[in-house]
């Protein structure tokens, strides 16, 4: 039996040849029918064949279908490797890629990296729709200070719906509970826990915001100090304290001989936002060496000013 070749391979590939042959054999065909018959316009023209009609549909369907697929193939390419351009994809398609993200956090845990992504994302040129919020159950919480309360907002001049992604902080009761992060919370049930998990989500979500996928050493490297600072791990809430105390050694140590965790940047980054969050919320002022303690300062002076 005469087996049909696939129209197309994958998305982003070229027609199959013998499909472009085909194609143009039949259009060739159904044009010389026409020219022979005098039609100019299979709408309007009587001698017009139902024939001349499909092929013109045939035509102006492949032509769609031809002119998308590029550009599937050209947003593929700047997802992969994380170029400026896939910004601007993300960014012109706006409603579509609307992200409407809810962020549980205790106040005994705050995700401190939070205000440096939203600035991080709005230089990137990403309208971020900012705002803080108070469960009613801890109204009364004696940690929640004025800058808690007012710990993520964007620019009041921003309206949601100009937006292309809204975060909303709601503090919640739970003593040392991770953060935890639900997209889409009307369809969403499964949640994004961990600040690290988080700043994952955004970095993959926002081309630009981390050099992450295209680098697979540098992947590595960043996971390996994110990882740090999951909740049972030697940085997060719950862990040991003599693990703690090897890995302030280490970070010490590390920070000796640059500014930032991120090897390629004195600048501080996205890692260390994350790390820094893990550090102010698990770790005590006599644990931390000089090192770590200067580079910590330099955050601290990064956060006040992406708060205030």
């Amino acid at each position: 039996m005469y087996k049909l070749q696939p129209l197309f391979k994958s998305v982003g590939e070229t027609p199959h040849p013998s499909c472009v042959y085909k194609m143009k054999k039949i259009s060739d065909h159904f044009n010389n029918n026409v020219t022979e018959n005098n039609g100019t316009d299979c709408d309007a023209q009587d001698s017009a064949t139902p024939n001349n009609c499909e092929v013109e549909q045939l035509e102006k369907r492949w032509t769609e279908i031809t002119s998308r697929l590029q550009r599937l193939q050209s947003e593929l390419a700047a997802i992969k490797t994380g170029s400026s351009s896939g910004l601007s994809s993300f960014i012109d398609a706006g409603e579509r890629n609307f992200q409407d993200l809810v962020i549980h956090a205790s106040p005994s845990n705050p995700p401190h990296s939070l205000p440096l992504l939203r600035e991080r994302m709005e230089k990137l040129g990403v309208p971020v729709y900012a705002r803080t919020h108070v469960h009613s159950a801890i109204a009364g919480n004696k940690l929640l200070s004025d800058t808690l309360k007012s710990f993520i907002c964007s620019d009041s001049r921003l309206e949601r719906s100009q937006a292309h992604m809204a975060i909303t902080l709601i503090w919640i009761k739970g003593d040392g509970e991770e953060p935890s992060l639900v997209v889409s919370p009307s369809s969403q049930a499964v949640a994004i826990n961990g600040e690290a998990n988080i700043a994952r989500y955004l970095a993959r979500f926002v081309p630009g915001l981390l050099d992450y996928e295209n680098q697979p050493l540098k992947a590595a490297q960043i996971d390996q100090f994110l990882d740090l600072t999951e909740s049972t791990a030697p940085l997060g809430s719950r862990g040991m304290k003599r693990e703690r105390a090897a890995t302030l050694q280490s970070l010490d140590s590390t920070l000796s001989s640059r500014k930032s965790l991120e090897e390629t940047s004195n600048e501080i980054g996205l890692v260390d936002f994350v790390v820094y969050s893990a550090l102010v919320n698990s770790c005590m002022e006599k644990e931390i060496g000089k090192n770590v303690r200067a580079w910590m300062d330099r955050c601290r002076s990064t956060v006040k000013q992406a708060v205030n």
